[in-house]
Parts: C-alpha cells; structure tokens; sequence
C-alpha cells in the first residue's frame, strides 16, 4: 500500500511536469493591430501652449503603420487626415514609433505595449511637430469598430493654457446601441463658475468599421458638445476628444469613457 508520503510525491511530479509541458506565454513587445490612439501636450510655461489629437492606427505587424486622425492645433483650430509611418522593436522591449502628419508635419515617439498586447503607453520624443521642452504623451487601446451599447461613466478635462482654468466633467451616458445617447453630467472648475453645475443631455453618435467615431451631445442648459471618438477594448471603452461647442470652441478638452 502506498504511503502518504509516496502519494503526495507523486501528485507534486505530476504538477511539475504538467507545468514543464505547457507552453510559456509569451511577452508580447510590437503592437500589432488597430488602435485608438489618445495623446495630449502638457502646457510649459514659456508657450502655455496645449495641444491633442485622437487616432485609429493600425500597425500591419511587419513595421508600417496608418491611419485617420483629428488633431488640435496650437490655436485651437480642428484639422483631420491621415497618419502615416514605421515602427521597430528595441531591446529593452519598447518600440520606436515615425509618425507623418498628411506630408506636413512629423512626430517621432516611444511606446510601449501593455495588457499583452490590449494597450500602449506613449511618449514623443520629437519631430516638427513638437518644439523643445514641450511634452505629450497618452494611450492606445486596441480598436474595435462594433456600435457601442450600454451605459458608459465617462470623465473629460479641459488641459488649462494661457486662456483657460482646468476644467472637468463627470458623467454617465446611455448609448442604445442604435445611434441614441442620453445622460447627465457635472461640471467643475473655475471657467465653469464658482459651484460644480450639472446637467442631462440627450445626443447621437457613430462609429465607423476603423472604429472611429461622433457623438453629438445637446445639453439641457442650451449648448451643444461635438466629440471625436475611437470605439476600443472590444466596446467597453471609448477615447474621446471635443471637436466643437457651440456657445465658442477654443480649449483641448479629452478623456475616456467605461462601459458600467
């Protein structure tokens, strides 16, 4: 009869080379796919200038990458077109990142991929687009072009330059899955008035097979909030960057929305 020792032993080299015969997993470095891409520029005090732009780049897995962009210029001017560019590994696991703004303007960057191959960190390092001492940086999600449904908590931030205060905004928005959104919101900081205000909204939205996207938002107190949008994380997230507004458009107001 065996011990129970000799039983123990024998359970404990099973596991050992259960564990030996399955596979490692493995790291993974390069992006690879379609992602939202969400970077903004941090004010520095010799140009209180901000900046920010939303993306859905897809990286072919063999060093290009593409893709449509809306971008937020130094004055607060909206433009869109196409991103084009490369990418390569480096050997401590981050990769390298050319960007080409439409033929006319550049960025260069690091990245670094995260959540096995989910998501990526951003930093850019420099190019004709960025001028010295000026910082930006963000995420990208990967990409996902299905129409989004359910309720969604969303936060926004106004980054502050020379013009503008922080600003920021906290809501919850239902999305039916056919267009429709409604929900509510607070808004606070020092633009916004001496008290947090707050409220509803009704609006509609859209996205396309890249998983770019609109949402139109008309608030209750009589103004309109267009965004730009990237559709990610299998819909259960959604970058955002404002567009317009109608009672005066003039700030770099970006953030990110959950699925509850």
């Amino acid at each position: 009869m065996k011990t129970r020792r000799s039983v123990l032993r024998l359970a404990l080299g099973s596991a050992l080379c259960f564990a030996y015969l399955m596979p490692a997993s493995a790291q993974v470095t390069s992006p690879n796919g379609s992602y939202g891409i969400l970077v903004n520029e941090w004010k520095v005090s010799n140009s209180n200038i901000v900046r920010g732009f939303l993306s859905s780049l897809n990286f072919d897995g063999a060093g290009n990458v593409t893709g449509p962009y809306v971008f937020i210029t130094i004055n607060d001017t909206v433009i869109s077109g196409t991103m084009t560019g490369t990418y390569s590994g480096n050997p401590d696991g981050t990769n390298t990142l050319n960007l080409t703004r439409d033929s006319v303007g550049t960025l260069t960057g690091l990245l670094a991929v995260t959540d096995g191959g989910a998501g990526i960190q951003l930093l850019m390092t420099g190019g004709s687009l960025l001028g010295q001492g000026q910082v930006m940086t963000g995420i990208g999600r990967s990409a996902q072009g299905t129409m989004p449904a359910g309720s969604y908590g969303f936060q926004l931030n106004q980054w502050p330059d020379a013009q503008h205060e922080p600003l920021g905004v906290f809501g919850v928005v239902n999305l039916d899955g056919a267009g429709n959104a409604a929900g509510s919101l607070t808004v606070l900081g020092h633009d916004a008035g001496p008290t947090p205000f707050s409220t509803t909204f009704t609006g509609t939205y859209s996205v396309k097979p890249d998983g770019t996207g609109q949402m139109i938002l008309n608030l209750d107190i009589g103004v309109t909030v267009t965004l730009a949008t990237v559709v990610t994380d299998g819909g259960s997230t959604i970058l955002m960057l404002q567009v317009d507004e109608s009672d005066g458009f003039g700030s770099v107001v970006s953030g990110t929305a959950r699925k509850q």
